[in-house]
């Protein structure tokens, strides 16, 4: 029975550790997605596989999070999906995530009918294992190097012709406001529209 049930972790494991990652982009919130069940849940807790002993991601009892020995890097950072575990949904959100979030974590609850347990370690295979990768954005290495190079291009052509443009409307503007000179008389045909009045001669 011990040989079964040994057998039976090790493919469970196994096939845990064979999925693929969950793959975000630097600076996405990201749902760690677990459901404990119908159990009378106590205390919920969080953990990745490369921190201290006595470290957490999150720990959550009597209704709010216990900072305590939570690891630096996650302080502010993460919250249960759900705080009042509604259905058993222990789903851990983690905000704004870093290159430095990349890693194993894993989720364990403690049941029963009494709130009074003080924080510890909570034992037990967890419930729910995800591996989280964190990249950066990748680029398309061809549209970084042809594409800035034509929206120069494109933007110099742009600013020559409003330039060109400007100019001769400046040109055209200013001719038409010349004023008359002095010392020239205006046609006959200039006079006749009623354009230029000059005094009758006697």
């Amino acid at each position: 029975m011990v040989t079964h049930t040994f057998s039976l972790l090790w493919i469970l494991l196994a096939q845990a550790a064979s999925d693929p990652p969950l793959e975000v982009v630097i600076g996405q919130n990201v749902t760690l997605q677990c459901v404990a069940g119908d159990a009378f849940i106590i205390a919920v807790e969080w953990t990745r596989d490369d921190l201290g002993p006595s470290e957490y991601v999150l720990f959550y009892r009597d209704g709010h999070t216990d900072p305590t020995h939570q690891h630096s890097s996650f302080k502010g950072r993460v919250q249960l999906a759900d705080e009042g575990l509604k259905d058993g949904n222990i789903s851990l959100v983690l905000r704004d995530s870093r290159i430095t979030d990349s890693g194993t974590y894993e989720s364990r609850v403690a049941g029963g009918r009494s709130r009074r347990q003080k924080r510890s370690i909570i034992g037990g295979p967890p419930i729910s294992t995800i591996r989280l990768k964190v990249v950066e954005l990748q680029v398309d290495p061809g549209f970084e190097s042809e594409g800035p190079m034509w929206w120069w291009i494109g933007l110099a052509a742009g600013l020559c012709a409003l330039v060109c443009l400007s100019v001769g409307f400046f040109l055209v503007l200013r001719k038409i406001k010349r004023p008359f000179n002095r010392n020239s008389k205006p046609s006959v045909a200039y006079k006749a529209a009623g354009n230029v009045t000059e005094p009758l001669n006697t």
